[in-house]
């Protein structure tokens, strides 16, 4: 079942007014949509109808009523937005469509081809029991800033020096490190992985006799900027969905650093995990439904440094 195309301004225009959403209530609800995505991943209709309900008076906008909330859902979903808005059965497809059970999810969370899902199922199942997080500013989300944590592992990381000629793969593999005597912020690089991936879909390997574009463009953008962006993106990427353990997530940062050609000090790796520890612990989370894992648990610092002593 195929997402439905945008529709013109001037289409949309009209419908927003028929439907009875002015210029008031369409500012909020595209803001509250965006920022759920940002913040949760997933949500479902019903559920955001729940948030709405706890801030539509914060935000000076008491009148919307659940009819409004429904009515935009169906309408956004012909804008061109940074999420979508999934009809159950579009999801699964065994279930039966119903207004309040359309779920808003945040599009990096959709790939390509075979296994585009995948990453939603294992998304919901994390979350699964969890109670919604409810900022003090929920439309802030809208438009996130960088966390001072984030900023300072980026500054941190884009510093690192590549110094060794040869490194390995973390299958063993010996490559060349084609970057000494650069930083990570001055220029790109594909691990090995990263690399057969790309040459398979750019029909470059003899089992994938077709180019997949769609593929090609989601490895650009999950490659591009400097490797320090990269490195970033990527542990921030994988603390939101919480598909492996925070400790796994700070060894592949460290094997990517390897791989590459970065060897660290004492003294750098301990900053580096210290950073990568701070970070995690003051995002908040796709899987916790937003929430921060220090506010879940105070010991979790502790258990990590711990770890890395």
């Amino acid at each position: 079942m195929n997402y439905p195309k945008p529709l013109s301004k001037k289409t949309l225009e009209r419908r927003y007014r028929e439907a009875g959403i002015d210029e008031v209530k369409s500012q909020f609800l595209h803001k509250l949509f965006l920022a759920a995505a940002n913040l949760y991943g997933v949500i479902s209709l019903r559920d955001l109808w729940k948030v709405c309900r706890e801030v539509k008076e914060q935000y000076g906008v008491d009148d919307i009523r659940r009819k409004d909330l429904i009515a935009f859902s169906s309408l956004v979903r012909r804008e061109e937005v940074p999420y979508y808005v999934f009809e159950l059965d579009e999801i699964y497809l065994q279930e039966k469509r119903a207004d309040l059970d359309r779920e808003i999810v945040a599009q990096g969370l959709i790939g390509s081809g075979f296994g585009k899902w995948n990453r939603y199922y294992r998304l919901v199942d994390e979350q699964a029991d969890k109670s919604y997080c409810l900022p003090e500013d929920l439309l802030a989300f809208a438009e996130p800033v960088p966390l001072p944590e984030e900023t300072r592992l980026l500054e941190f990381l884009s510093g690192l020096e590549v110094t060794a000629t040869h490194s390995e793969t973390p299958f063993g593999r010996s490559v060349e490190c084609e970057h000494v005597g650069k930083k990570l912020g001055q220029f790109s690089f594909r691990n090995w992985m990263e690399q057969l991936d790309y040459r398979y879909h750019e029909k470059k390997a003899e089992e994938n006799p077709a180019r997949n574009g769609s593929k090609l463009a989601e490895l650009e953008a999950w490659t591009g900027g400097s490797e320090a962006e990269k490195i970033v993106r990527h542990y921030c990427e994988s603390c939101k969905l919480g598909f492996i353990t925070p400790m796994s997530s700070i060894e592949d940062v460290i094997s990517e650093l390897y791989e590459v050609g970065v060897r660290l000090t004492k003294e750098q790796l301990e900053s580096l995990v210290g950073l990568l520890i701070q970070l995690n612990n003051r995002s908040h989370l796709w899987c916790n439904r937003g929430w921060k894992p220090e506010a879940l648990t105070v010991d979790s610092l502790k258990q990590y440094e711990e770890r890395f002593r």
